[in-house]
C-alpha cells in the first residue's frame, strides 16, 4: 500500500517512509529511504523504482511518499507515484 503525504503525518502507524529533500518527514519508520537529499529531480527520478522495490521488500505493510515538487520531471515522478497509489493519499 503506498500512501502519497504532503504534510506531517503520525509515523508511529507506517512501517516506511520514501522522502525527498533535506526536510524529510519527522518519524521513525521502519525503513526510510530519501530519493534525492538535495531535492534533485532528476536524481529522484533515477531512484525512484530501485527504491520504490527496496521499501516493497521490506516487509512494509505501508509505504508513505513524500510530495515531489510538481514540475519538470517532478510531473512524471507524481503521475507515477499517484499510479502506484491507487487513490491511497493521506492528509
Amino acid at each position: 500500500k503506498l500512501l502519497l503525504v504532503s504534510t506531517y503525518i503520525l509515523f508511529q502507524t507506517l512501517d516506511s517512509l520514501l522522502a525527498f529533500g533535506r526536510n524529510a518527514l519527522p518519524g521513525t519508520p521502519l525503513a526510510m529511504l530519501n530519493l534525492s537529499v538535495d531535492g534533485d529531480l532528476g536524481e529522484a527520478a533515477h531512484n525512484l523504482f530501485a527504491m520504490m522495490k527496496e521499501l516493497d521488500q521490506s516487509g512494509a505493510r505501508a509505504i508513505a511518499v513524500q510530495s515531489v515538487p510538481r514540475h519538470g520531471i517532478g510531473l512524471a515522478i507524481n503521475d507515477r507515484l499517484a499510479r502506484a497509489a491507487h487513490g491511497n493519499r493521506d492528509v
